[in-house]
């Protein structure tokens, strides 16, 4: 209710500002759950996006609410908020960026062991063009994971990473990257700090023309005094997208993480796992019913992982939602 609130406040304000497009929407269908009995999923969701160019900086604000009912409209059974803020501009050859990013969840596993836990990034990074084509992102970033339910616990998070990309013909783009991360976890119920690092390779394509695909896939080797074996973790994040007609579209997300082996052996508020929670996999198409206002259905695989890396809710979702926009 109270990230409700904030959105509405957050619309309220920013009414009168020149460039501010938002989304409304809302969905309904059947959740097929791994774990136990189908269940009727209903999901709202609310995104407003403001631009605004300063002489020597562009400013973009956005935040997103999604509440989830299952079964009943009384209670609700997960609430997710993210906000964000960036600031962009020109610096000699090349850009630079800085942001501010917030994901708060809300999980209602029963009554009394509810799941809340939020996190705050802060980061800056700069692209340099060197010719031909050529460009050098280098970023660093702090990250901050605070979980205020069991087992509470605190993950700083340090992150530095660059990237060399090439603009190749046929509107297509590669890229090729390294990032480090080193972690401090604070549990409330034992002294002392984990440590480790978690680093790896990574590589991106991206093509944008009478179809849209972005293609990602990193590799991480996890180094802990906690951990006897050396952890990996791989992200994968696909994205395809084309008009079929002129009014209907078709898309599929692939946005997928996997850590092996899960150390069970170490404590749960002392465990590690990556920022990126949610996972899904699913196609979605899209029919405009007017330049404001569509129709459209997803079906797919969707999981969401707690911080000590244990399923909180998985399976398969077919749903059928509306949407306004402007």
């Amino acid at each position: 209710m109270r990230r409700l609130l904030l959105l509405v406040c957050f619309l309220v304000l920013t009414a009168s500002a020149g460039d501010v497009q938002w989304r409304l929407s809302a969905e309904n269908g059947l959740f097929i759950r791994e774990s136990s009995e189908s269940a009727l999923l209903s999901r709202l969701s609310g995104r407003v996006l403001i631009r605004h160019r300063f002489s020597f900086a562009r400013l973009q604000m956005q935040a997103r609410l999604t509440p989830e009912w299952m079964n009943t409209p009384e209670t609700l059974s997960t609430v997710k908020f993210s906000g964000k803020i960036q600031a962009t501009g020109r610096l000699m050859r090349g850009n630079w960026r800085t942001f501010f990013l917030l994901n708060d969840y809300y999980y209602n596993r029963s009554e009394t062991n509810p799941v809340f836990y939020k996190i705050s990034r802060l980061g800056i990074s700069y692209v340099h063009a060197s010719g031909a084509g050529k460009t050098v992102d280098v970023s660093a970033e702090y990250a901050f994971r605070n979980w205020d339910t069991q087992p509470f616990n605190r993950t700083n998070l340090f992150r530095i990473s660059s990237e060399f990309a090439l603009t190749l013909p046929l509107h297509t783009k590669l890229g090729l990257s390294v990032t480090a991360n080193h972690y401090e976890i604070h549990a409330q119920n034992r002294a002392g700090l984990h440590t480790g690092w978690q680093m790896g390779p990574g590589i991106s394509f991206r093509h944008q023309n009478r179809f849209i695909m972005h293609y990602s896939l990193h590799y991480y080797r996890l180094f802990s005094s906690l951990s006897p074996t050396r952890q990996s973790t791989v992200f994968v994040r696909f994205l395809w997208g084309a008009f079929i007609t002129k009014r209907l579209s078709a898309f599929v997300y692939v946005d997928y993480q996997r850590t092996r082996p899960v150390e069970r052996t170490i404590p749960p508020e002392w465990r590690f796992t990556p920022f990126e929670s949610e996972n899904w996999s699913y196609l979605k198409l899209e029919y405009d019913v007017s330049a404001h206002f569509g129709l459209y259905g997803k079906g797919g695989y969707f999981k969401d992982i707690l911080p000590d890396g244990n399923t909180i809710r998985s399976g398969v979702q077919f749903m059928a939602g509306l949407q306004l926009t402007k």
